[in-house]
């Protein structure tokens, strides 16, 4: 019988791939534009993920639970150096993905609302790290922003409000956007059942799918649920948040400095909300997030 089990598996493999919808069939490397899932076959689902979208935690999580994050985080702090220089490193990785996807692999997505996504995007470009790392995509982002309002190339240090970072990204054509700009929803997502988990539904979304898809739970993991690269922030109400959008942030700030954040019903409500909705349409439209910044799902 065990001589038998891989000619079964492949049989009950291809039976599967048979009655998939022929979208699903269709599912290339190329369809994944740089975002190359995470599967291995001891986790159940293929993981999908964007770039501030808790991205780097889903990364920690995803190696936890396949029994390889000690060894990611004895090779680099950074958990995205494993990612891409050893994990993903064999051209035939996100073939595997796409493949685990076409024989009807579960998929899995953790989402975040395209306001406060775009909220988080902008104080990326505001971190103090454009005034250290010239090639680091938050600081090409701010040469460009600041090109864009000044006219001409000027100080890194000028400020602007979070109202002209969305003015610009609208202007923007969406394939020309960095990754962590660009909207999350990928076209090939039309084609196959993606289960989306919304970030801010949950107290912790990771612990919350741990439970219903049996994995060990990771509470007492902190290293695992923190990005190192979050900043401090104040909630504040509505009236305070639309002055906080007009007010450019200062680059250079002290280490305790707290930033306002606002709510993703306070972004849609002010004049930004209708450039991010426009942006961000698929996002809404896909992941069930309503107009006024709620969840519709």
């Amino acid at each position: 019988m065990r001589g038998r089990g891989p000619g079964l598996r492949s049989d009950c493999v291809n039976r599967i791939t048979s009655i998939l919808p022929q979208s699903v069939r269709r599912v290339r490397v190329q369809d994944f534009h740089g975002r190359v899932p995470f599967q291995h076959e001891a986790f159940p689902a293929v993981l999908l993920w964007s770039e501030k979208s808790a991205c780097t935690v889903a990364a920690k999580w995803f190696f936890y639970h396949i029994g390889q994050l000690e060894e990611a985080l004895s090779r680099s702090r950074w958990i995205h150096d494993y990612e891409h220089e050893v994990f993903k490193a064999d051209p035939a990785y996100a073939r595997n993905c796409a493949q685990a996807i076409r024989n009807g692999k579960r998929v899995l997505k953790f989402v975040r609302n395209p306001y406060l996504r775009a909220f988080s995007g902008f104080l990326e470009t505001c971190n103090q790290r454009t005034l250290q790392y010239d090639e680091h995509w938050s600081t090409r982002t701010r040469r460009m922003i600041l090109m864009d309002l000044m006219g001409a190339d000027s100080e890194i240090e000028y400020a602007y409000s979070f109202h002209q970072f969305v003015s610009w990204l609208g202007r923007q054509p969406k394939n020309g956007l960095d990754p962590h700009l660009a909207p999350q929803y990928q076209s090939f997502e039309s084609r196959i059942e993606v289960e989306s988990v919304k970030l801010e539904d949950h107290s912790n979304a990771f612990l919350y799918k741990e439970k219903e898809l049996g994995l060990r739970n990771t509470a007492r993991a902190a290293r695992i649920h923190s990005s190192g690269h979050h900043h401090n922030t104040t909630p504040t109400d509505a009236a305070v948040a639309n002055s906080v959008l007009n007010v450019g942030l200062p680059v250079q700030r002290r280490l305790e400095f707290s930033l306002f954040q606002p709510t993703a019903a306070a972004i849609a409500d002010s004049p930004s909300g209708k450039i991010i909705r426009r942006v961000f349409a698929d996002d809404f439209s896909a992941y069930g997030y309503g107009a006024e910044g709620a969840s519709t799902q």
